[in-house]
């Protein structure tokens, strides 16, 4: 059947119409005569529809003038006709075949080059790596079948010795090169710099361990933001006997080295607590917007200061709406510019509503939001030990809600000294 299929698109077939009061004795002198139809259907007692091999076509003509009816053809399908409009459209199909032939040469070149990285890159810059593969022939406008991906790898490599693991992939006509640095330790440790540690935020200290320097508060005290909490600078303790004095009553060099504070880095934990205040107001009566699930997509092509739509009307058909847009521009090649887009603009319907909240609602709207925008300002490790909720303002239209949030956290931050 798929076989008999193809040999008649490829011989050419037809779609006639044949109208009378004797369509039986028209199918039945056809088919005694050899003469195959298909697809036959009758939309009304008098009217008939049927594929036939445009071979016979001219056949069927003495068949229906002896059975009284009259055949019309509908339409031609099949290779011989199709072929027949691009000979008499001889530049469309000339221009058809000139784009497939720049479509085929141009996906021969690289038009777009990313850098794609596990984590945010610390060590070097995205720009040094596609510099890097420039030098070694990656890059926009390149010819695809020169390009050797593990060369680019190893060069990559060699020349930033932070990267782990470099690979090249090429898709299309877009090459990604794929980048991970290494995990370096920590070296905050090492920082050997002399400073304090002060307080980030305002707090009542609950917890204080010193792991090196002197502690300037104690459990229990109240601090604000830039106290000294651990000291760096320790001044020696005053000896019993009196330092040695030289002949004009100064004191000696020795005895000054002595007396010097000592100066290293502060080190230690001090957790205290401290409190998150949000405020959100909701009104019992609030507008939003919902998705109807119409949307209208619009396929634009511009040039230049002028646009051609290809797919889609002009104007959008919603008063209110969501848009979206996806945009492909021809990249430039050398110094040259071409100012072609190719857009995807999509339009989602929306529609406004009202929603009517009670008071109780409206309350529990506004506390999650609240409890929303103060857990994004908490440090994973705080704990949290209270919460408050505060009706600040209750009206007819709309409440206003206070959260309070108690919380113990480390407030410790390192302030290095200046140096002499």
């Amino acid at each position: 059947m798929l076989f008999q299929r193809i040999f008649l698109f490829f011989q050419g077939y037809v779609i006639v119409t044949v109208k009378g009061r004797h369509l039986e004795r028209f199918i039945n002198l056809a088919v005694s005569r050899g003469y195959s139809l298909w697809n036959i259907s009758r939309p009304s007692p008098e009217v008939m529809t049927a594929a036939v091999p445009v071979s016979i076509f001219p056949y069927l003509r003495h068949i229906a003038k002896a059975s009284k009816c009259r055949i019309k053809i509908e339409s031609k399908r099949g290779m011989p006709f199709i072929l027949l409009k691009i000979c008499r459209r001889k530049m469309f199909f000339t221009g058809a075949v000139v784009f497939l032939i720049s479509l085929y040469v141009l996906s021969l070149f690289i038009w777009s080059v990313e850098v794609v990285r596990s984590g945010e890159l610390k060590l070097i810059k995205e720009k040094q790596i596609l510099d890097e593969a420039s030098k070694n022939g990656l890059r926009i406008g390149a010819f695809k079948p020169s390009l050797a991906t593990d060369t680019i790898q190893k060069a990559i490599l060699y020349k930033f010795p932070q990267l782990s693991w470099v690979g090249v992939e090429i898709r299309g006509t877009k090459a990604t090169i794929e980048v991970m640095e290494k995990i370096l330790p920590d070296k905050s440790h090492l920082d050997r710099r002399p400073g304090s540690i002060v307080a980030a935020k305002d707090g009542i200290i609950e917890e204080i361990l010193v792991l090196s320097g002197e502690a300037k508060v104690a459990e229990g005290d109240t601090v604000r933001k830039g106290d000294i909490l651990i000291s760096g600078v320790i001044f020696p303790e005053d000896e019993e006997n009196e330092p040695q004095r030289t002949n004009d009553g100064k004191i000696t060099n020795d005895e000054e080295q002595k007396r010097e504070p000592m100066r290293f880095r502060a080190r230690g934990i001090v957790r205290a607590l401290v409190w998150y205040e949000a405020e959100k107001t909701v009104p019992l009566i609030e507008e939003r917007s919902r998705p109807t699930g119409r949307k209208k997509e619009l396929l634009v092509l511009r040039f230049g200061g002028k646009e051609m739509i290809l797919k889609g009307g002009k104007g959008v058909p919603y008063k209110n709406y969501r848009y979206m847009k996806r945009s492909w521009k021809i990249p430039r090649i050398g110094k040259t510019i071409i100012p072609a887009e190719l857009a995807f603009e999509t339009y989602w319907e929306i529609k406004k509503e009202k929603v009517y909240h009670s008071m109780a609602e409206a309350r529990d709207i506004a506390v999650t939001r609240a409890e929303k925008e103060i857990s994004g300002k908490l440090k994973p490790e705080t704990k949290v030990i209270s919460r408050k909720v505060n009706v600040k303002s209750l009206e007819e239209k709309r409440i206003h809600v206070v959260l309070i949030v108690e919380a113990l956290e480390d407030i410790t931050r390192f302030v290095p000294m200046k140096e002499k």
